[in-house]
């Protein structure tokens, strides 16, 4: 059941162990990657003096960068055979250039090298024969990315359950957290997997469509309503009767009482799967609460309730709750959980360090936006007492790390901020050379507009609301002063929208100056910053190409904690005192209980990562 090895590590390690303690080691101690991976942000590049990527990279680096496309570092960054820089045969470095340019220096080689090695495999290697084809009215609403991952992970499910069944107790449901419209369930509950589901969902919206797509795949009978058309119409044009019950708050007479019929029972199909929907917004892993709403009596009368935990994308927490889950609730066997979003992870340990102190705005009193207001920015006021039981990091080894020759003034643990997180949802890997210079243009232009609105005092007025752009209109991105007209106009009528639902004056002023800005900036004005920073935005392009490089570590130390979390919890940890994360003792009100019989744990793919990169499981199983 479980694969060879249960980290999919690269083939320079022997041990898990031995890549953990590596992996902790490197991260915590390497300067060039922490400032990468959490020290720097694409809107500081402008703004910051001295230069960022005069400060962040070696003169080696850079004069090696300027030599070579943009297109060829992301090669040699990703897909290069770095062994053509040493060894024997014929290689390009004894001619001493590479793609027609200076060879990349020895520390840039060996950078490259430790990011692969400390990055989780990546590669697919499914069964020999493809997955079963999900069946048209099972598949609406998919797109090819949605189908590649539901037919992969569904025979991937169905066939861990199998095998967890024959060695124990069979499993009898499959609780999907987070089903959204239960794309996963769906297919799980028809043939040829006929499973049954309790699909866990918080918004209704969701649940409601899901169930239109349950009756298209014939999981679910349509409700029938039927009623005396002539005496309904009736009712309504006289506005005695609210659409969704013509009966309702009226005396049901007998006659009346005929004109509206519940629905004909779903029909006995003893084969088939099921799906129930349960409306939960998960916030632990205690599913008493669900279970107690959920029917359990589909089910072999002789069993009982033993359910595995799957997730097709756990965002943030969601999947820290999942895990907790295993062994919070008896009659969870197995947990079985792909994560994402891991920006949305909130932090165990409070706010993080920040490896550039000239970028942290809580201690920089010198940065051009002026600091006299800095601690009243509400995210990070937030941040300095973020202190979630349920964040990451999730085990206890990763949470009472200590690295060796650690400043005193810090404190022990893995720590990772918003930044390294969001970066960590990167796939460059995907990168095409069409879509790198888009968003390469993207990002370029949020920086230069970011320099333009502090140099207009823009961001003094609104230092206590962060700015955000977000997505703008395709055209906005055909030329810079279109995406500064775009943004302004967003940003214009963000702070119309807090005018109208607040009256206080830095809300007024806020928007005077959104609307004098947006009046005052010609487009001469406008195209002189495009200009200024036009031969800079390769430098951003690199720059951005070797965070998000990099920000392959911070997924892995995601990943990996959440494996050891599973292992201490398990009773398999190879290193530590074998404690979960949280322990045995109440911590913030909530008491877990500590299974420790043998079982077992691991990380494997389960789809390919060119189709969707997010392509990690993480399962758990109970001891026998």
């Amino acid at each position: 059941m479980p694969p060879s090895l249960p980290l999919p590590l690269h083939p320079h390690w022997s041990t898990p162990d031995q890549y953990i303690t590596s992996l902790l080691h490197f991260s915590t101690t390497t300067p060039l990657f922490q400032t990468l991976c959490g020290g720097v942000h694409v809107l500081d590049f402008f703004t910051t003096t001295p230069d960022l990527y005069a400060s962040i990279l070696p003169p080696s680096w850079r004069d090696f960068f300027d030599a070579h496309a943009v297109e060829d570092v992301l090669d040699l960054l990703m897909r290069e055979d770095l062994d053509i820089f040493g060894g024997g045969g014929e290689q390009e470095e004894e001619h001493g250039s590479w793609r027609g340019g200076p060879l990349p220096p020895d520390d840039l080689l060996e950078y490259i090298r430790a990011i692969r090695r400390y990055s989780l495999v990546r590669d697919f290697h499914p069964p020999s024969t493809p997955p079963p084809p999900l069946a048209r009215q099972v598949s609406t609403g998919m797109n090819v990315k949605k189908t590649h991952e539901v037919s992969h992970f569904a025979r991937y499910i169905d066939s861990l359950a199998a095998s967890l069944s024959k060695s124990g107790s069979p499993i009898t449901h499959l609780v999907d957290f987070g089903s959204g419209q239960s794309y996963l369930g769906r297919a799980l509950a028809s043939p040829p997997y006929n499973r049954h589901i309790i699909a866990v969902e918080s918004k209704e919206g969701n649940i409601t469509a899901a169930g239109g797509m349950d009756v298209t795949a014939k999981l679910a009978v349509k409700r029938v309503v039927m009623r005396n058309k002539a005496r309904y119409r009736g009712l309504k044009a006289e506005g005695r009767v609210p659409v969704d019950d013509p009966l309702e708050g009226h005396e049901k007479t007998k006659e009346q009482q005929l004109t509206l019929l519940p629905p004909p029972p779903p029909p006995s199909l003893p084969q088939s799967g099921a799906i129930q929907y349960i409306r939960h917004s998960i916030t632990s892993g205690d599913l008493s609460a669900v279970l107690s709403q959920a029917n359990l009596s589909l089910r072999p009368p002789s069993s009982p309730p033993n359910l595995l935990i799957i997730s097709l994308h756990s965002c943030g927490n969601l999947l820290h709750h999942g895990l907790r889950a295993l062994f919070q609730n008896p009659s969870v066997s197995a947990v079985a959980l792909v994560g994402c979003c891991y920006n949305l992870m909130t932090e165990r340990l409070g706010p993080p360090t920040y490896k550039l102190p000239s970028l942290d705005p809580l201690t920089n009193t010198t940065s051009p936006v002026k600091a006299n207001n800095h601690l009243s920015h509400p995210r990070l006021l937030r941040a300095q007492s973020a202190h979630d039981p349920a964040g990451f990091p999730l085990s206890h080894r990763f949470l009472t790390y200590t690295p060796p020759l650690q400043n005193h003034s810090s404190s022990p643990g893995i720590r990772l901020n918003i930044t390294a997180r969001m970066m960590a949802v990167q796939a460059p890997f995907n990168w095409s050379p069409q879509s790198s210079d888009n968003f390469f243009t993207r990002h370029f232009f949020r920086a230069v507009l970011q320099r333009l609105l502090m140099d207009h005092g823009f961001l003094t007025e609104r230092s206590n609301q962060p700015i955000i752009i977000g997505s703008l209109r395709k055209k906005c991105y055909e030329s810079f002063e279109a995406y500064v007209r775009g943004a302004m106009e967003k940003i214009f009528s963000s702070s119309s929208s807090s005018s109208s639902s607040s009256s206080s004056s830095s809300s007024s002023s806020s928007l005077s100056s959104s609307h004098d800005l947006l009046t005052n900036l010609t487009s001469p004005k406008i195209e002189a910053y495009h200009l200024r920073y036009s031969p800079r935005k390769k430098h951003l392009s690199v720059l951005w190409s070797l965070m998000a490089f990099s920000a392959g570590v911070v997924e892995a130390l995601v990943v990996v904690d959440r494996w050891v979390f599973l292992r201490e919890g398990l009773g398999r940890s190879g290193e530590g005192d074998g404690r979960r994360g949280d322990g045995t003792e109440e911590e913030e009100g909530e008491k877990e209980e500590c299974a420790k019989e043998k079982g077992e744990c691991w990380v494997e793919t389960v789809w390919d990562y060119a189709e969707s990169p997010r392509n990690l499981v993480v399962v758990g199983v109970k001891g026998r």
